[in-house]
């Protein structure tokens, strides 16, 4: 192809792209892709990121439980339970940005997942998941746009308003506490807003999309649908687990052992210099005296396993969403998407337009 944008060996092509179907006149402007066709790879990689994130995160969080037994602030080598800590929740563990999970977590989850997730507008591009007129009760919004915002608004919520140790909290004021409120309702968001917006697609818990006149927006039907149906059945069962474990880590102490002791913030705790003087510091924060064991550490890793596994359920949801959506089959990169033609001044008037295209000349296509 010659720098003017025509050569020779293959005529202009006439067709869907161009102004004169007839004549072969090319459009002023340039075609694009539709959107339709970029959604799939976006909502792929935004899953794949933030698969990354909840892997990552779990493969710190064991590490850390295995290797550091004890408290270098507190001079503790190593606890008395023998055990390292273990953190109730995915958030928990996460909750110190500066934390090798918390980095991970933060830039996997928090920046590319959600990123790329919003970018992609799936539900208005994919047909496997766009459902037409269906509003959320209410009639407040579509469910599509519901889709769209609520549970990755909600993941982004989750990592960047950090939750805190319970015992932590508690000391912090109501500044900590908030921030547990609001990143527990950026949980709600993801999880059960994305639960209710799959139920609405597959027709599950007694939700029925009804045909709209002659049109039926929504029918997933085989594999797919028996798919779709496991991964967000398996996501709801976990996160109620979840539930179930965070109600058992609040029975009262009299009752199972062994839970976490704390310092509380404003403590005394001593700690021997290298020449065996030992100096009297106060706790800023509360901190971890010994770790849980038994049914209590039992219930911890339950709860942590719980969520994190219900994590990974909703991202095979997403995955199964891009396998069977019919968009991604399409070959788009063979579309002929724009023409490219002499661009010189032929008339002299100053101004490239439709005068100035020769049909005789012999253009390429781009």
């Amino acid at each position: 192809m010659s720098a003017l944008g025509y050569t020779t060996g293959m005529r202009f092509q006439s067709g869907d792209l161009t102004a004169d179907p007839i004549e072969g006149t090319p459009h002023g402007v340039v075609g694009e892709i539709s959107h339709r066709f970029k959604a799939p790879h976006l909502l792929c990689l935004g899953t794949c990121a933030a698969t990354s994130a909840f892997v990552g995160c779990l493969i710190v969080t064991t590490i850390q439980f295995f290797t550091i037994h004890g408290s270098e602030l507190l001079g503790i080598h190593p606890y008395a339970s023998g055990h390292g800590y273990w953190p109730e929740t995915v958030s928990e563990s996460v909750h110190n940005r500066n934390s090798p999970a918390g980095k991970i977590f933060f830039t996997f989850a928090g920046l590319m997942a959600a990123f790329l997730l919003l970018m992609s507008w799936y539900p208005y591009s994919l047909r496997n998941v766009y459902t037409g007129p269906k509003t959320i009760p209410g009639g407040m919004m579509y469910s599509t746009t519901f889709r769209q915002y609520v549970p990755t608004l909600g993941l982004i919520m989750l990592v960047g308003v950090s939750t805190y140790p319970a015992k932590q909290a508690t000391d912090m004021g109501w500044g900590a506490t908030l921030c547990v409120i609001l990143h527990l309702v950026g949980a709600g968001m993801m999880f059960v807003g994305y639960m209710f917006t799959e139920f609405r697609c597959l027709e599950m818990c007694g939700m029925v999309n009804k045909e709209e006149g002659c049109n039926r927006y929504l029918s997933i039907e085989g594999t797919e649908r028996k798919v779709r149906q496991t991964t967000v059945g398996c996501m709801s069962f976990c996160f109620l687990l979840f539930l179930c474990f965070q109600v058992c880590l609040y029975i009262p102490k009299s009752v199972v052992c062994c839970f976490d002791e704390w310092k509380q913030a404003g403590e005394w705790y001593d700690r021997t210099k290298p020449d065996n003087t030992t100096v009297s510091y106060v706790l800023q924060v509360a901190h971890v005296n010994n770790t849980a064991s038994g049914i209590v550490l039992a219930f911890k890793m339950g709860s942590y396993f719980s969520e994190c596994i219900a994590g990974i359920f909703l991202l095979l949801s997403h995955f199964s969403i891009y396998y069977f959506c019919e968009e991604r089959q399409v070959v788009y990169g063979l579309s002929q998407l724009e023409m490219v033609y002499d661009d010189r001044d032929e008339d002299g008037d100053g101004v490239r337009d439709v005068d100035d295209i020769d049909c005789d000349y012999e253009f390429s296509e781009y």
